[in-house]
């Protein structure tokens, strides 16, 4: 068995001894990204800085999870498959129901890891804080056997590449 079979075999063990471990991970997994986006639209809103700016920076985190997500994530899963781990190893305890897309790499985790990556090239404060959020929702995928860990690192790798490149686009458009 592989490393990142191993693993995920590991970790997918916890949740079956209980049901409340079980509830956390599969809501960190399903809500908790969409309270890192509620939570950026706020920061933003609430910042003293002009309309401009304000819409340029929410634009720069947009392009950057639009790159991240549909065009890098969604292009390599497109020409090439790999079976989840609930699908592909026996006895992985699925606590709700899953789809069958390619496993790598984990689109949660570009999405999330580019809005952390995004938020902390404006806020490092507020960003570390993303980043410990995109690293629980990452590492639940792992707990319920949704993704190998390879295809988080993946996911995390997506998701600077389409920083640095969303980076270099503005400020070669904007400076």
């Amino acid at each position: 068995m592989s490393f990142d079979a191993r693993v995920v075999v590991m970790l997918n063990k916890m949740i079956v001894y209980s049901p409340w471990f079980s509830f956390l991970w599969v809501f960190i997994t399903s809500y908790f990204g969409y309270l890192l986006i509620v939570g950026t639209v706020v920061y933003w809103i609430l910042q003293k800085k002009s309309d401009q700016e304000a819409y340029r920076n929410l634009l720069f985190i947009f392009c950057v999870m639009v790159l991240s997500t549909l065009v890098f994530t969604e292009g390599i899963r497109y020409f090439w498959y790999r079976p989840r781990p609930f699908l592909a190893l026996s006895g992985i305890h699925v606590p709700y129901v899953q789809a069958g897309s390619s496993s790598f790499p984990s689109g949660h985790t570009a999405t999330y890891f580019a809005l952390a990556f995004a938020m902390y090239y404006f806020n490092k404060k507020i960003g570390v804080w993303y980043l410990v959020g995109a690293g629980l929702i990452a590492l639940s995928r792992i707990i319920l056997g949704v993704h190998y860990p390879s295809d988080i690192v993946g996911g995390i790798a997506i998701a600077w590449v389409s920083l640095v490149i969303i980076k270099h686009l503005f400020t070669y458009r904007f400076e």
